[in-house]
């Protein structure tokens, strides 16, 4: 966390050879009037990939690869909207940017695990932490962090990314890879899903946050009284 110290948060996350940056900018006065809300803060969030990145690697699959990027912003969008304590900055505007520096499988898991790390080092309260894995199917067996090999695509295994709540093990996002799941296979997947956010979640809270919490709470507090 805090890669970036010209932004109010920041985390790079990385997943075996997946690697995202996750950036966050706010909470601040919207760039344009029409997107504040009165009772609660506006998100948005834009994915890009770097163009050494394997997900703009092949030119015939640059649009598809496109229009994934703008679908993972909405999910983040929102899976966060609801994560955030947006009643405490009304009418203010929160940025998530997520720079994709090198794809292996898990993408979208990694950045929202970036994106968790980000804004609790900008200082943003959240309802819980919010934790992301995948998980696929090869073999008659269910696999966790998968790879870009892994994941299937044209060669037919199924793949899940699933998101919760840290201390909720009920399931806020899940989203399907190029093959469909089977319902047989479904539980299995997702069982193995939960304990393993259930793992990532212990790692992150008593390793990665709160020993930095001290330390981020006087950054935060200089910075308001900077202002």
């Amino acid at each position: 966390m805090g890669v970036l110290p010209q932004v109010d948060g920041s985390a790079l996350f990385e997943l075996g050879n997946t690697r995202v940056l996750a950036t966050v900018h706010g909470p601040r006065e919207p760039r344009q009037k029409g997107q504040a809300q009165h009772d609660c803060v506006a998100l948005t969030a834009r994915f890009h990939a770097a163009t050494f990145s394997s997900v703009t690697g092949e030119r015939r699959r640059i649009l598809r690869q496109d229009r994934r990027l703008t679908e993972w912003g909405h999910y983040i969008e929102e899976l966060y909207s609801s994560a955030i304590i947006g009643s405490l900055f009304p009418r203010s505007q929160i940025e998530i940017f997520i720079e994709v520096l090198n794809a292996d499988g898990s993408v979208l898991a990694a950045a929202i695990n970036a994106t968790t790390l980000a804004l609790v080092n900008a200082g943003i309260p959240v309802y819980d932490y919010v934790v992301a894995t995948s998980v696929g199917h090869l073999a008659q067996t269910a696999l966790l962090d998968i790879n870009r090999m892994e994941e299937g695509g044209g060669r037919g295994n199924p793949s899940l990314t699933v998101a919760a709540y840290g201390r909720n093990p009920n399931l806020t996002l899940l989203v399907t890879g190029d093959t469909r799941v089977g319902a047989d296979k479904l539980e299995s997947m997702s069982e193995v899903a939960r304990s393993g956010m259930k793992k990532l979640f212990d790692i992150l809270d008593e390793t990665v946050v709160r020993p930095n919490m001290e330390t981020m709470l006087e950054s935060r507090k200089s910075n308001f009284t900077e202002q």
